[in-house]
């Protein structure tokens, strides 16, 4: 008796210490999942501090939609990705005080489209086809007095809206900074021709974007969602630790973040590590509802006020002219002294060689000066019969992947594709056993401002382009980026470039013939400071720079095509213009294709000639 009442005093002991290690352990684990709100209770969006690490994921997963991605292989950049904790300092330090200093003198000095005017220099009655015209632009401050220096951004075309035809200055626009522009061009079409010129930019504005583009690597803000089951938490992430992050504190911290930085391009990508979720559960990328919040606390609104809408100049004399032909019964020309000859694949040119006029419209249709094109759409079944094309970029070259669909599909997209497919980042495909082609699209990597998209569909351009087989000639590349660089600094840009061109020298060593067709950036509506054309002009710059003398490969520059064409700037271009791109593409693939035929049909009409 004694020795079993001793072993029932040693279990009880034993008995109420696994009860209490059990209910600490339940109220850390109750602790722990009350910090982590479960998705499906969540709905709205709401920012319940904007100076903490992490934010509550506000918004409804429904398990349907995640299911889509669950079997989705990650990324490379995502299976590989570490924690590191990283000194923050206060971003009023790094960014420095000046961006807050009031400009008030420096607005007052600015050009104002009000009292600038532009002038037709030395004006005629009658203009012939292929005459000179040249205007010159007077840039006036606020106070109405003379600018002594330049750096003004403006847009200048000449254009006829009945004749659906327009052009840019051949040449570009002269600076003589000292307020005067000069603009110059070649009139290639007959009937009444206006003048429209219009300020984009002040030159202190541009001097304000050029600073935030520089100085302000975290303009726009992105965020991270993390889940672990039916929880999780959104957090800011960004290019660089230097982001949202108790961004306006006095004092310094110390974060922890999850670095999502890609082993092989070496495309950086931070977010803030949540608690209680590791890196590997980064689920969802998301454009932020914060939008510009750096930019708005840095930039003082006089700084900000600088950079007004687009304005239309008047003119001091004429802004409309006739154009005639004395010479012939021709309503358009080039103008060239001599026949061009026919696109093919070749090196890109450097941004020097590369400036001038590319092109202009006539009854809607682009006609290029550097090269023969050829209509497609007669012949763009036999153009891309047995080919693989790959379209990797942003939602500009979707448009081309789109809309090649659907001509073959006489405007009735298959169920492959969704309507929302201009928008979404995922990879689509499509193919077309009748011609045997196939088609695949799929969105660059970080940055991006879509709204919500899997982390398992964010790769890189480079990986992409080392992952996918080729086969020569029937293979293509479509490659389109910037519209989501305007956000980061030109050293940025240019690094994610020269990571793709790599990626280009590589495949073209296994498979040297292999064409590349890159597309520019093309302009956009205004909407923000961060997305002002100035920003995607300047991407334009870097990008025939950093791609020139590559063989096999052939820049499309779709910049003109857009900032002439009477549909105005938008950067999902209308349909009559990506038709033009797209035929201006086609012809550097299919020009031999194009002279056989000509060939056939010439050595028929011998034939016949012959016979009779």
């Amino acid at each position: 008796m004694a020795g079993s009442r001793a072993s029932c005093n040693t279990t009880k002991p034993q008995s109420r210490k696994v009860l209490q290690y059990s209910l600490l352990f339940l109220g850390v684990m109750v602790l722990i999942m009350t910090s982590i709100e479960p998705i499906g209770q969540l709905t709205h969006l709401v920012f319940h501090d904007r100076n903490t690490t992490e934010s509550i994921i506000p918004i409804l997963l429904s398990q349907s939609h995640i299911s889509v991605f669950h079997d989705r292989k990650p990324p490379f950049w995502l299976t590989n990705s570490t924690v590191v904790r990283i000194h923050v300092p206060p971003l009023r330090k790094v960014f420095g005080w000046p961006f807050l200093q009031p400009q008030s003198k420096v607005v007052s000095l600015s050009t104002d489209a009000n009292y600038s005017y532009f002038q037709i220099i030395n004006p005629k009655r009658f203009y012939n086809l292929c005459d000179i015209l040249e205007i010159k632009i007077f840039a006036k401050n606020k106070r109405n007095v003379m600018k002594s220096h330049g750096g003004d951004y403006f847009f200048v075309r000449i254009h006829s809206p009945d004749l659906q035809a327009s052009a840019n200055p051949d040449g570009g626009i002269i600076d003589h900074q000292n307020g005067s522009y000069t603009a110059r061009f070649k009139l290639r079409w007959t009937g009444h021709v206006r003048i429209t010129v219009t300020l984009m930019h002040s030159s202190e504005a541009v001097s304000v974007l050029r600073r935030m583009r520089d100085y302000l690597p975290a303009r726009q803000a992105f965020d991270g969602i993390f889940r672990r089951g039916n929880n999780a938490k959104r957090v800011p992430c960004h290019v660089t630790p230097l982001m949202f992050v108790k961004s306006w504190e006095n004092t310094s911290t110390e974060v922890e973040f999850c670095n999502f930085t890609d082993p092989v391009t070496r495309s950086p990508w931070y977010c803030t590590k949540p608690k209680y979720f590791p890196c590997s559960s980064y689920s969802h990328h998301a454009g932020s509802e914060r939008g510009n919040e750096v930019l708005l606390r840095l930039v003082s609104i006089s700084d900000r006020s600088l950079i007004a809408q687009p304005m239309a100049l008047n003119s001091s004399g004429r802004s409309l002219i006739k154009v005639g032909n004395l010479t012939s019964h021709l309503a358009s020309s080039s103008c060239l002294s001599k026949p061009l000859s026919q696109c093919n694949m070749g090196k890109i040119r450097n941004a020097e060689s590369e400036a001038g006029l590319p092109g202009y419209y006539y009854n809607n249709t682009w006609t290029s000066l550097k090269c023969r094109t050829t209509e497609y759409r007669d012949n763009i079944s036999r153009c891309l019969r047995n080919k693989t094309m790959y379209f990797l970029g942003d939602s500009t070259i979707r448009q081309w992947f789109i809309f090649i669909i659907e001509q073959f599909e006489q405007h009735k997209l298959q169920s492959v594709i969704k309507d929302d497919m201009g928008f979404r980042m995922g990879k689509d495909s499509w193919k077309s056993q009748e011609y045997n082609l196939s088609m695949h699209y799929h969105h660059h990597g970080f940055p991006n401002r879509i709204s919500l998209v899997p982390t398992t569909d964010v790769h890189y351009v480079a990986n992409m382009i080392d992952s996918l087989s080729s086969h020569g000639t029937n293979t293509v590349y479509f490659i389109s980026t910037g519209a989501h660089f305007t956000i980061t600094n030109l050293d940025f840009y240019r690094n994610r470039l020269r990571g793709i061109k790599d990626a280009i020298y590589r495949l073209h060593e296994h498979s040297p013939d292999t064409p590349i067709i890159i597309k520019s950036a093309n302009t956009r509506e205004p909407t923000s400071t961060d997305r002002s054309n100035w920003y995607h002009e300047e991407l334009n710059t870097v990008l025939y720079e950093e791609m020139s003398g590559i063989p096999n490969v052939v820049l499309v520059d779709v910049w003109n095509m857009t900032t002439g064409h009477s549909s105005g700037w938008n950067i999902h271009p209308t349909n009559s213009v990506i038709e033009n791109e797209i035929s201006l593409a086609l012809s550097f693939i299919c020009p031999k294709g194009h002279k056989k035929e000509k060939s056939k049909k010439n050595a028929k009409n011998r034939h016949l000639k012959n016979n009779s």
